[in-house]
């Protein structure tokens, strides 16, 4: 699937992550299980892959009402980087 948004993000170290994954995990009720996957929420899909120092995320998915996005791939992106952002 073409991604709608690409988010990458660098200087993510491990714990970081880790803190991530915990946090996707308490928020969504849904894991982040490894380090790349698919999670989805209220309509919206996004894959994430971590490499060791760079986390990308993509949207894949955004709902929609009679044929209009709901909420934009750009919302969707800015409020994951408010979320990386948050989690120290």
């Amino acid at each position: 699937m073409t991604p709608l948004a690409v988010l990458t993000m660098q200087g993510i170290a491990a714990d970081r992550y880790e803190r991530l994954k915990e946090a996707a995990q308490h928020e969504l009720g849904s894991p982040l299980t490894g380090n790349e996957g698919t999670v989805s929420d209220r309509g919206v899909e996004v894959s994430y892959a971590y490499d060791g120092s760079s986390l990308t995320m993509n949207v894949l998915k955004v709902p929609k009402i009679f044929g209009h996005d709901i909420i934009s791939p750009e919302a969707v992106q800015a409020k994951l980087m408010d979320w990386v952002d948050s989690v120290s």
